[in-house]
This record gives structure tokens, sequence and C-alpha cells, in this order.
């Protein structure tokens, strides 16, 4: 570990004095400062609702007539900040696509602000999570606080968009894409073999780094009280992670996961319409392709800096073992 971390820090202090290398910093530098000026626009933007239409009526959903109401808060308040540890978790295994997970991401929030923005609606009808009762700006936190916890920023969901967000950036989409252009062309796959390149080639992490995630839940259970089944599942994941410490697992797999269960968690909370949740993964997509048009210059920079480091990892360490290897060239 401290050995990668050694030769990546040499490694990008020579990419300093090469024009890749210095466009690679510079656009990470205007990836922060997108994502940054996303940020205070979503801030501005949660804070115009509450201020003008915090008083509309809700909006009748049948999907949520056919299930019941269950009290799911402890997961909602837990769920979105989880998905941010993986998507750094994810970042720094992949840290030559820093600038284009930046400018991406930051896409994302801007286009979720606008189509709430357009069409502003009512919080649904039973939810169970509880809004601040003024939205007076006393001070900078608490116009964040209130901004973030908006309960009319509802369309699209990102506690269910921005997890599948990260199952499409760490993933290799293309492999599936692939696959489904052949059989569009009446070519012959293997699916079983696909399926399994898919798995494999994708970003795999160890199950023992998922214990930076379930320190934080197991903090907000103890200081929030929560309730004992939270808690036994909380013990439960301890008891996987220890059990199953050396095995790796695909990090946009789980994201996919978590996805899926923080929508079910939002959707039963009543935080979200349906159409919200739904319309998560269809505009979560939507953005990612555009991304890949609108920024391929970046694309193209983040591989060629990847390449490059793994030549130099290859050059420079042929005499440590294979495993030492394999972790430089991630």
């Amino acid at each position: 570990m401290i050995s990668s971390l050694q030769l990546r820090w040499r490694w990008f202090r020579k990419e300093l004095k090469k024009s890749t290398g210095r466009m690679w910093f510079v656009s990470c530098f205007g990836g922060l400062l997108f994502l940054g000026i996303s940020l205070v626009v979503l801030v501005l933007a949660g804070h115009t609702l509450n201020v003008n239409f915090r008083d509309l009526p809700p909006s009748p959903d049948t999907i949520h007539r056919l299930f019941p109401l269950v009290d799911l808060r402890f997961f909602v308040e837990i769920g979105f900040f989880t998905s941010l540890i993986l998507f750094f978790i994810g970042s720094f295994k992949d840290p030559y696509r820093i600038p284009y997970i930046l400018f991406i991401t930051s896409l994302w929030v801007l286009i979720r602000v606008v189509v709430t923005v357009i069409t502003p609606l009512g919080s649904p009808e039973g939810r169970l999570l509880l809004d601040l009762e003024h939205f007076d700006v006393e001070s900078i936190g608490v116009l964040i606080q209130s901004a973030w916890n908006s309960p009319n920023l509802l369309f699209f969901s990102g506690h269910t968009g921005f997890p599948f967000l990260g199952f499409l950036l760490f993933s290799k989409v293309k492999i599936i894409l692939q696959a489904l252009i052949n059989v569009f062309n009446r070519q012959e796959i293997n699916w079983k073999e696909t399926i399994k390149l898919y798995f494999v080639s994708g970003i795999q992490i160890k199950v023992k780094t998922l214990a930076i995630p379930l320190v934080l839940i197991t903090a907000s259970g103890i200081s929030t009280h929560a309730e004992w089944p939270w808690i036994a599942a909380i013990s439960f994941g301890w008891i996987l992670i220890i059990a199953h410490h050396k095995q790796t697992i695909p990090l946009a797999i789980l994201l996919l996961v978590w996805s899926i269960l923080n929508a079910c968690a939002v959707f039963l909370t009543r935080s979200h319409y349906s159409v919200d949740i739904l319309g998560a993964y269809f505009m979560t997509l939507g953005i990612y392709a555009s991304g890949l048009l609108l920024f391929p210059g970046l694309v193209f920079l983040c591989e060629s800096v990847r390449y490059d480091f793994k030549k130099i990892a290859s050059a420079n360490n042929k005499n440590l073992p294979r495993s030492a290897r394999k972790n430089l060239e991630v």
C-alpha cells in the first residue's frame, strides 16, 4: 500500500513537467470549481423552493397506495452519505479519472437542480422525514441544511441516482453495450463469458474497505439511538466484513445494490414520488451518456494519464511480486 502511494506521488510530480500532466491538474481544478458552483446552485435552489413552494399540496401517487408506509428514516439518513464515501473510495482506486468524475458529477447536480426548479412539486402525502418548521437564514449552516433537506427537492431522487451514477462510472458498461450491439446485429454472444468479464474487469475493492462507511453508520446509529433492528443489521454487517475481510467485491455492483436499497427506502418512507425514483435511473443514464459526448477530451486525457502511469509502474517494478505490481497498476 505504501509503495503504491509513493510510486503514484513520484509519478504525479514528474507529470507536472509534461503538458499532459499539467493539463490533468488543471482539469482537476476546473472540475472542483465546477462542482463547487453546482453545489452553490443546489443550495440556492433548495432555499428558493423552501421559501416559495413549501405550501404546495401533495400530488396523488398511484403506486404509493399499493404499498404500506414503512419507517426507514435511519436508512434514508445514512443512504446518501454512504454513497458519497463509496464514490471517494472508487475515485481513490481510479485516480486518473478524477477530472472526468468531477465534471460528470457536477453536470448531474446541475441538471437535477434545473429539472426540479422548472416543475416544483409538493412533498408526498405521509412523508415520514421531519422538515424544518421555518426557513429563516440564521447562518450559512442553517441555509445549507434546510436547502439540502428541502421537501420540494424531489425530481429526480438523489438517493437513487447518485449511487447509480457511481455504478456507471466505476463499471465496464461498454462490455454490456457491445454485447447488446452484437445481439442487435444477430451475432452469437457467450453471455456467461461476457458477464464474467464484466465482473472481473471493473474496480475491485477489499471487503475490509467497507469498514470505513460502516464506522460512520455505527456512529450515526449510536448518536441517534437507533432502534434494535438497525443495531442488529449493523452488527451483522460487521460480522460479514470480519468473516470476508480478505475477499474482494466489485465496487460497481455494490453501488448498484445500494442504489436499489435507497430507492426502496425513499419510496416506503414517502420521501419521493414513484416518478422521482424511476426517473432517477433514466435521467442518470442520459446524463452519463451526455457526459461522454460533452467531455470526450477529458476521457482521452484520463486514459492517456492512466496508460503513462502503467508503463512507469511496469518498468520500475519488474522485481516486485505479481500481487504488488497488480496493486500499482490499478
